[in-house]
Parts: C-alpha cells; sequence; structure tokens
C-alpha cells in the first residue's frame, strides 16, 4: 500500500476497510481446516460436509446481488458491522450445534453474513477517497483475502493444536465480534470527525485542489450513479466481465 498517498482520515478509512475484509476470512475460510477433524469424529460425513460447503457458495452468491443493492441505501457502517456480527453469531452457533442436519443452514447464514461487507466497503471507499487515493485503495485491497485467509488458518490451527474444532468455531466467532464492534467504534469516531471539519468554524478553510482529473472523473460517477443498472452494465462495457464473474 502506498501510504504516501492517503490523507489521515483516508488513510484511517483504508485501514479499517482492510481490516474488516481480512477478518471476515476468518469466518468463511475456517470450515475448510475444520472439517476433517469433524468427518474424522464422525459428526458430520463427506456428503454432509460438502453440502454444508456449497450452502455456504449459493447464498453467499446470492446475498452478494442482494446487499449489492441494499449497499447503495443502508449505512456502509451498520451493514458491515452487522455483516461481523452475523457472522460471529453463526460460527458460535456451528461450534455448539449438536443437530448435523443443521450445519448447512447455519453455514448458509453465515454466507449471507460474509456478502454484506464488498458492497458498503466498496461504496465507503468510492464516496470518502478522492481519484489517486481511490486507484491506490483499489490496488491494495486485494491484498486483504490472502491476508485473512492466511490469519483464518493459523488461528485455527492453533486453537486445533490445543483444543477440538468446536472451540475453533467459538474463538473465530468471538474474534468476528470483537472486530464488529472496533469497526462499528471507529466508523462513528471517523464519521463524527468528518462531520466536526465541516463546522461553520472550519468553513473558511479553502479546500485543496483536486485537479481538473478528479473532477472530471467525480461528475463521470455521479452520471453512472443515476443511471438503471442494464444501461450502466451495457454503457460501461460490463457485460465483458459477466460471463467470468458468473463462472468464478
Amino acid at each position: 500500500m502506498r501510504g504516501s498517498v492517503f490523507s489521515g482520515s483516508s488513510k484511517r478509512l483504508f485501514l479499517l476497510c482492510f481490516f474488516t475484509y481480512s477478518v471476515i476470512y476468518i469466518g468463511r475460510k475456517n470450515f475448510s481446516v475444520c472439517i476433517p477433524g469433524m468427518v474424522e469424529l464422525g459428526v458430520i460425513d463427506k456428503v454432509l460436509g460438502g453440502t454444508t460447503g456449497t450452502a455456504f457458495l449459493a447464498v453467499y452468491a446470492c446475498g452478494q446481488l442482494i446487499n449489492g443493492l441494499l449497499g447503495d441505501r443502508v449505512n456502509p457502517k451498520y451493514m458491515m458491522a452487522g455483516g461481523l456480527m452475523g457472522a460471529a453469531a453463526a460460527n458460535i452457533a456451528m461450534g455448539v450445534n449438536r443437530i448435523p442436519a443443521l450445519f448447512p443452514v447455519i453455514w448458509g447464514i453465515n454466507g449471507y453474513c460474509c456478502s454484506m461487507i464488498w458492497a458498503p466497503l466498496l461504496r465507503s471507499l468510492s464516496e470518502n477517497l478522492n481519484y489517486s487515493e481511490r486507484q491506490a485503495a483499489g490496488a491494495a485491497i486485494s491484498s486483504a483475502i490472502p491476508t485473512g485467509t492466511v490469519i483464518s488458518y493459523l488461528v485455527c490451527a492453533v486453537v486445533l493444536s490445543v483444543s477440538d474444532w468446536r472451540v475453533a468455531f467459538i474463538s473465530c466467532g468471538a474474534i468476528l465480534a470483537v472486530s464488529s464492534v472496533l469497526l462499528y467504534v471507529n466508523l462513528t469516531a471517523l464519521s463524527k470527525q468528518k462531520a466536526a471539519q465541516h463546522t461553520p468554524e472550519h468553513a473558511a478553510v479553502p479546500a485543496v485542489e483536486t485537479g481538473a482529473e478528479n473532477e472530471a472523473v467525480s461528475g463521470h460517477l455521479a452520471k453512472l450513479k443515476h443511471m438503471s443498472l442494464p444501461l450502466l452494465v451495457i454503457s460501461t462495457g460490463l457485460y465483458f466481465s459477466v460471463g467470468g464473474i458468473l463462472i468464478n
């Protein structure tokens, strides 16, 4: 991440988003680490394990579509913190569940909660960063995926070395719950800081020139925001990506 590109508040926002997207992987990759122990102990068989994983992916995919629309209407702070807390509850439920048939249901709920992160995260970055900051954030945020995956494997490996799969799920849930609170508190503080910068006593401070390029991009984004979805897909060339995204 090119830290010098970001201003103070922008850097803090990016780090919060990076933290959030890394942490959510703790609550979605842990199942693949825990499932061998669950099968070995006879808690579930391979078929139920595969069904549970598929339930997550199916609901996650549908949730991305739903939350992509909700992300334009609901405060990102509530969606991201709610997604983390919902994933925390689902992970803890996996750890205490004693009914095998409920595993796909619980993990499917977790899939929906995990899908609540990406859309509001992108909205937060696009609405609060300038053009150069958005470029840097877009290039850097993808590294949250391997970061979160490694952290998830490490957390589960440490817990499983001293306990069992139930404690691993509960531990991951606890981490997600604490992360949800930390995110909510920090985003609230960041919002108050931003609001304070627009009070009358700060109104006389000249705005920093962003340049013609940044203004042109902002104007273009404003036009795209009011387009219908079909027109947006056609006019931006997104249809070239639709097939690959569906396959992915």
